[in-house]
């Protein structure tokens, strides 16, 4: 009787050491959400607003075709295509497009694009203003097939192990 319990008692300990694994083994990843506010008082330049998120913040100058955007909104019409984030004199720079026409660049200190925070505008004060903030936003992790295949083994090891112990 007591070989019976030790073996129902390691494929129990199996299953438990392989359901604490998947739990571990999947950690929540955080989106980076970039959203822009611009504020313009100068003929052509229009107010608008975009949204953009990706997986890690953006390290290097990108442009964001309107397509990929979360959404985009202008008093110009249409917003034009691409955003851009760029790198320029020193500043983290947001290049918005109110329309096909125009691209108006929008100054942040260098690095906010790496952080998390709301950020305004270092140049042109109320004529040209714009807002960024960066947030984070967590997906939801989907177990692997890996993950519920192993989940799957140790389940069918502690029902063979109680079988097995009970006909003995």
């Amino acid at each position: 009787m007591q070989r019976k319990s030790r073996t129902f008692g390691q494929a129990l300990a199996g299953f438990l050491a392989g359901a604490a694994l998947l739990m571990a083994g999947g950690s929540a990843n955080a989106d980076v959400v970039y959203s822009f506010t611009a504020n313009s008082s100068y003929s052509g330049f229009g107010t608008g607003a975009f949204s953009f998120t990706v997986p890690t913040f953006i390290s290097t100058p990108d442009y964001i075709p309107l397509a990929s955007l979360d959404s985009c909104t202008t008093s110009l019409g249409t917003c034009g295509s691409p955003q851009g984030f760029l790198s320029m004199s020193g500043y983290d720079t947001v290049g918005f497009r109110p329309n096909e026409f125009s691209t108006v660049y929008y100054y942040f200190d260098a690095g906010v694009f790496s952080q998390f925070g709301t950020f305004e505008t270092v140049l042109f004060g109320t004529e040209q203003h714009g807002t960024l903030t960066i947030t984070s936003v967590d997906a939801q992790d989907v177990p692997e097939p890996a993950s519920i295949a192993l989940a799957a083994i140790a389940l069918c090891a502690v029902g063979a192990a109680r079988r097995r112990g009970a006909k003995q």
